[in-house]
């Protein structure tokens, strides 16, 4: 008997250690450029599957073996950045902020697969404009002139860019005036990323609004995704459509992928200059384009947001794929989602900051 349960504890060690490793490989896939590794680069979104399973080993090695536990806590210090930067959790800070934004892709003109959407554009404009902003991103939509009275009380200096090929475009509504925008050129894809460059009290301040390649799933394989993820994918015929969904997911990760080097071209230009870069990234933030963002901006949810902060909730999706980044010109001080919103398929995310002196990151 006492073989027996040497042996069984060691397979779940073994176990346990398992789950490490591939928590550790899937947590650190976002280094992976998509456009030479498009399949691979999908991995960062099973990474809370391993990440809850770590933490049932822990919960039982605190029932049974104590001092066992120390395998699942060496795995979460070993995964602590990608584990902080998909759940952070932050007590807050004394800064007193002095710029607030939101970021909200308002799902353009049109109804969700029913035919409604809670409100739809007109809900979103009157959310956006009582939402105590001083600068609104938004996503998706090109303000036509009867959509100017919802918000033009709040947000004096309105500009948007619109793209022919999507039949949409970004807006930005702001309290500051804004001097001029610049289209950020893609090779490809109906998507699209615009400088808008606004006089913030006398320092001009560059917003950049994206809206990056889509994955473009059908409620089908929306379905997919989730029984992949979840591991539930059965018989030769679900894996056929799960290998399916990941080369059309990795395609799309290398057209994102080759958008956020234009981005990094675009900042590294800018460099020293404040900015404020966010939007919808449809991306998880174990990512090739969150973590190159990343390596230039501070991610505003990471260092003041709390929890998984999802901002897409539907079709068996759930995920954080709208971001809000910032030069070292900011301190976040606050930055959350807001799960109430139901007027688009995102939910809006806010953000606190405090605007300092002129420094570089």
């Amino acid at each position: 008997m006492k073989g027996l349960k040497k042996f069984t504890v060691n397979m779940i060690v073994g176990a346990n250690v398992a789950t490490i490793i591939l928590m550790l490989l899937v947590g650190y896939s976002d280094r992976l450029d998509p456009t030479v590794h498009p399949v691979l680069s999908c991995l960062g979104l099973i990474f809370p599957v391993f990440v809850v399973l770590n933490l049932c080993f822990l919960i039982f090695w605190a029932l049974f073996s104590l001092k066992r536990a120390i395998v699942p806590i060496a795995g979460f210090l070993l995964a602590y950045s990608p584990v902080r930067t998909y759940f952070p959790l932050n007590l807050g800070t004394e800064e007193k902020p002095n710029l607030k934004i939101i970021s909200y892709n308002v799902a353009g003109y049109s109804a969700d697969e029913n035919g409604k959407r809670g409100g739809g554009l007109q809900g979103a404009l009157d959310y956006v404009a009582n939402c105590d902003a001083d600068v609104a991103c938004l996503q998706e939509v090109t303000l036509r002139e009867k959509d100017m009275g919802r918000v033009g009380n709040r947000f004096p200096h309105v500009s948007s860019q619109y793209l022919r090929y999507s039949g949409s475009g970004v807006t930005l509504l702001s309290k500051y005036p804004i001097r001029k925008k610049e289209l950020i050129e893609f090779e490809e894809g109906c998507s699209q990323s615009v400088a808008f460059y606004v006089d913030v009290n006398g320092t001009e301040v560059i917003f950049v609004n994206n809206h990056l390649e889509s994955a473009q799933l059908s409620l089908k394989e929306r379905s997919n995704f989730e029984n992949m993820v979840h591991g539930a994918a059965k018989g030769e015929v679900s894996r056929e459509e799960s290998q399916r969904l990941l080369v059309k997911l990795g395609a799309r990760n290398a057209k994102r992928a080759r958008q956020v080097k234009a981005l990094s071209r675009f900042l590294k230009a800018h460099k020293g200059v404040p900015v404020i870069l966010c939007g919808d990234f449809n991306d998880s933030p174990i990512s090739y384009p969150h973590y190159e963002m990343s390596k230039r901006l501070t991610d505003c949810f990471r260092e003041s947001g709390n929890g998984l902060g999802w901002t897409f909730f539907r079709n068996a999706i759930h995920v954080r794929i709208d971001h809000i980044f910032c030069s070292s010109h900011f301190v976040p001080c606050t930055c959350k989602v807001d799960a109430n919103a139901t007027s688009s398929d995102h939910y809006p995310m806010l953000c606190s900051l405090k605007m300092q002196g002129k420094t570089q990151k």
